[in-house]
């Protein structure tokens, strides 16, 4: 079918971007069809995260079964520009995989999480699509936040930001502890309405510098309680969680003064 299945004896001459956009759509869908599914993502995100369902059901993660061997995969799957099969090898095995859209919401490609390995976040290498150079996680929200008159919030890790929309923040993922300059040029047009929240980690204070230098009318700040806000909400069985989301309520004033959250 596709030219880059050489290992299987197929081959086709012509794989367009249109092509692999319409496949990355058929990857979700497909996964989201498993039986497994629903038990999965009750055992990921509600049991161990603590989310409700519906914030996985908004996100449209699925998971791969470890357990799945790649002949049991579609033939168009094995394409390597959809970055699910490297040489035999299905990376994102055993892990919670989320899609990466763009502005338009079309699938870009993935990002897997997996809490008790390293690393935790695993991007997709697929055609057209470097999560940490051409975007963010959740893109397709742009527009809606473009027009929004409230701040935005820019986290490390997605699970942040999926923490924050749950709870009615605008929130969008840098995916990972350094800006790109395209990625630059997206958050100056938010000017002073752009909030970014690091990681309480080495990385994060590299992170604030370069927003420091890149973005002035950024405002900036981490959690003084666990490594990130989706910490910061567990630690001590959750006793933060509550001042946790008074003080981002309030940081859309400049001189608000916070204790769980530190300005920096």
């Amino acid at each position: 079918m596709y030219e880059d299945y050489y290992d299987y004896g197929l081959y086709v001459e012509e794989y367009s971007i249109e092509d692999v956009r319409e496949d990355l759509r058929r990857v979700v869908d497909y996964f989201k069809s498993k039986e497994y599914h629903e038990h999965a993502m009750d055992l990921f995100m509600v049991k161990y995260r603590g989310f409700p369902i519906e914030v996985a059901e908004q996100a449209e993660c699925f998971c791969i079964d470890e357990e799945i061997p790649i002949s049991d995969l579609p033939d168009w799957m094995l394409h390597s520009s959809l970055g699910i099969v490297k040489n035999n090898y299905v990376p994102m095995w055993g892990r919670c995989v989320f899609p990466v859209k763009d502005v338009s919401g079309n699938v870009m490609g993935f990002v897997g999480w997996d809490p008790f390995v390293d690393p935790k976040y695993l991007d997709s290498k697929n055609y057209g699509y470097k999560a940490k150079n051409a975007s963010f996680y959740g893109m397709e929200m742009m527009p809606e936040y473009y027009n929004s008159k409230k701040p935005m919030f820019v986290t490390e890790g997605l699970m942040c930001t999926l923490y924050l929309r749950w709870k009615g923040f605008n929130a969008i993922s840098s995916l990972g502890s350094w800006l790109t300059p395209y990625q630059i040029q997206i958050l100056k047009r938010f000017g002073d309405r752009c909030i970014v929240i690091s990681d309480n980690d080495i990385t994060g204070d590299k992170y604030i510098k370069q927003i420091h230098r890149e973005l002035p009318k950024a405002r900036c700040y981490q959690t003084a309680y666990g490594k990130d806000i989706d910490g910061c909400r567990k630690y001590e069985e959750g006793i933060y969680e509550s001042q946790l989301l008074k003080e981002l309520s309030i940081v859309n004033n400049p001189f608000a003064k916070t204790s769980i959250l530190i300005r920096r």
